[in-house]
């Protein structure tokens, strides 16, 4: 994290809905010396969809976009319990053998497999390389409510030429609701 206060970059964000991109905004990003999260400015955006048509369908659209923001807001809130991860949530769960490791020589890699970190079936996987134990995905598979309510967050990491490593790609997935949220980040360089 200290080494990618010294770039700026650009972020991409796109919102689907059921398949159906309804969002997509670009933003430049980097940190500022008082801010521990980078601080993003937005360069261009497609516009939200608008209600439209009569009163009553105006009226459905309108509660159903606060709905949605509500959802997304909660999705947001059970996020945050994992991210970033906790050592005494990893250590309860190993102490109840909910942690396990899987490597993976063909990929180079090993994954670290925590069951039941935050709540009971979840599955936090970090995966890292083998040689240089450089953290190369994080995957969370939770759940919002009830375990049919699926809420999946995949991040793939990348590293700069400097070996600087940074989240390259990070999808939302919140199924119960059919909500994709993908983030990518691009054109990195230092920050003037």
């Amino acid at each position: 994290m200290a080494a990618l206060r010294k770039y700026q970059w650009v972020q991409t964000m796109t919102v689907a809905v059921d398949g159906a991109v309804k969002q997509t905004s670009i933003s430049s990003c980097k940190y500022s010396a008082s801010s521990p999260k980078p601080v993003c400015t937005e360069i261009s955006s497609t516009p939200a969809e608008q209600p439209s048509g009569g009163p009553i369908k105006k009226k459905k659209m309108t509660e159903a976009i606060a709905e949605m923001k509500a959802y997304m807001g909660s999705v947001k809130q059970l996020v945050g319990l994992y991210v970033p991860p906790q050592s005494a949530k990893i250590d309860a769960s190993m102490q109840k053998g909910g942690v396990s490791t899987a490597p993976n020589p063909s990929a180079g890699t090993v994954s670290l497999v925590i069951s039941n970190y935050e709540l009971p079936g979840d599955k936090y996987t970090i995966v890292v390389g083998m040689t240089d134990s450089q953290l190369r995905n994080v995957n969370i598979d939770s759940y919002l409510n009830e375990p049919s309510s699926v809420v999946a967050l995949a991040v793939t990491y990348a590293a700069l030429k400097d070996g600087t490593h940074y989240a390259e790609k990070t999808v939302l997935n919140a199924t119960a609701k059919k909500i994709v949220v993908t983030i990518t980040t691009t054109n990195y360089s230092v920050a003037m």
